[in-house]
């Protein structure tokens, strides 16, 4: 497993949404290799992934490749989802909340408790449609908790740069006033075939690129770059 340098008696706790009301745009896919990270970066601070999807996607990913180094919460709707939170705010741990895609009280109740929202999109039209929705749904947390919180940040998917729909969707995501990592995810077979034999892609053979990908996107959104 990938090991990061910093160390954990270094890092404050963090509470990190994967939010997106359009489905298969990647979140659980961030979700669960944020979860291996912060195993990675702070191995002695108790990690928690929350998974807020049916099909518990992330549960079975997470549970296969980082099996007895995290603790799996399912909250299938929003008062348990609140219930949780409002526990694991206050715990030494750190805290993945992978929100299920269209319910927009779910994801207004994971941002309300959240220090950062990871959004990742893809670069169409109904991609950006949909980000659109999360933006307001972002501004109006900050409005309920009167502060800057959640930070949220932008993680471009299925990217190909050589596209101009790829320079015309950061255009349109900088008018949301939504901040874009500078880590972009391509179009990487790695992702799925490290799912189906359930391990984290920066130990998957033959994944090389979609590993190192991965890895240097976890280590932005983790370190807040």
């Amino acid at each position: 497993m990938w090991r990061c340098a910093v160390q954990a008696s270094k890092l404050p706790t963090m509470l990190i949404a994967c939010a997106n009301p359009k489905g298969g745009v990647g979140k659980s896919t961030i979700a669960t290799h944020l979860v291996g990270g912060m195993i990675a970066q702070s191995p002695d601070i108790e990690t928690v992934l929350v998974d807020c999807d049916p099909q518990r996607s992330a549960s079975r990913w997470v549970g296969e490749s980082c099996e007895g180094l995290v603790r799996i919460e399912n909250a299938q709707d929003v008062d348990e989802l609140l219930d949780l939170l409002g526990e694991l705010e206050d715990a030494e741990a750190n805290v993945v909340v992978d929100v299920a895609g269209t319910a927009s009280d779910t994801h207004r109740a994971a941002m309300l408790h959240v220090d950062t929202v990871v959004l990742p999109t893809g670069c169409g039209v109904l991609d950006l449609r949909a980000l659109g929705d999360a933006s307001r749904l972002v501004l109006q947390a900050r409005k309920i908790r009167r502060d800057d919180n959640p930070r949220a940040v932008v993680v471009l998917n299925r990217f190909q740069s050589r596209l101009r729909l790829a320079s015309e969707a950061r255009a349109a995501i900088e008018a949301m006033g939504l901040p874009v990592a500078k880590t972009t995810l391509g179009m990487r077979t790695g992702f799925a075939d490290a799912a189906g034999q359930g391990c984290l892609v920066w130990d998957l053979a033959g994944a090389d690129q979609a590993g190192v990908e991965m890895k240097e996107l976890v280590k932005e959104l983790l370190n807040g770059n």
